[in-house]
């Protein structure tokens, strides 16, 4: 069964309520910006992710020790160059921001979706050596979202600074807000989304 789900993570400090909603344009949205990416992308998504696509096109990481983070490592400074003006980008951002996932250049991420009785899970992510999963539960319009990172090589994360460094934490995750092109069921094959998660904890 395919089943494909656009997601967007937008991580910040807000605190808004979670909600779910319907909204039968999210599916032409999705599709736009699936007809702007590269050949190469096209290829990709109908081989490794026929089984189901997500995509990520805003996130913002942050960390529990920003003093420990060296911001200047060398004398070397490299900077993206903008591919309208041609001129190199100085504006600074942290070292956690990841400024080259947009509309434009998402990240894909394998999506799968399933039913259990009345409630739906939706399991999207990406692993490679590290990477992260997010899942995310519906029932009776109630919204439940879990948010795993694993780290393969070195113990570094950790949810509080009294807790003991590790390889894998997982926190419960705060939402915006859940959008489905419909009302999803057990009988459809195919479902259209956008998820924001505003707030970790």
């Amino acid at each position: 069964m395919r089943n494909s789900l656009l997601f967007i993570f937008l991580l910040s400090s807000q605190t808004l309520f979670s909600q779910f909603k319907v909204d039968s344009a999210i599916k032409k949205e999705y599709l736009k910006i699936l007809e702007r990416l590269p050949q190469a992308f096209k290829d990709e998504i109908v081989t490794e992710y026929k089984d189901g696509l997500g995509l990520l096109y805003e996130e913002k990481a942050d960390t529990l020790n920003k003093k420990d983070i060296v911001r200047d490592f060398n004398s070397i400074k490299i900077y993206d160059i903008d591919p309208t003006t041609g001129v190199a980008d100085t504006t600074e951002v942290t070292p956690t921001q990841q400024p080259q996932i947009s509309k434009n250049q998402p990240f894909p991420l394998s999506c799968r979706c399933s039913f259990k009785n009345d409630t739906l899970t939706i399991n999207s992510g990406v692993y490679f050596f590290s990477g992260f999963t997010i899942i995310t539960k519906l029932h009776q319009r109630k919204v439940m979202v879990l948010y795993t990172e694993v780290e393969s090589e070195r113990k570094v994360l950790r949810r509080t600074l009294k807790e003991q460094k590790a390889n894998k934490i997982t926190i419960p995750a705060k939402i915006n807000y859940l959008t489905f092109d419909r009302s999803p069921s057990n009988n459809i094959n195919e479902l259209f989304g956008q998820l924001s998660m505003i707030q970790l904890e």
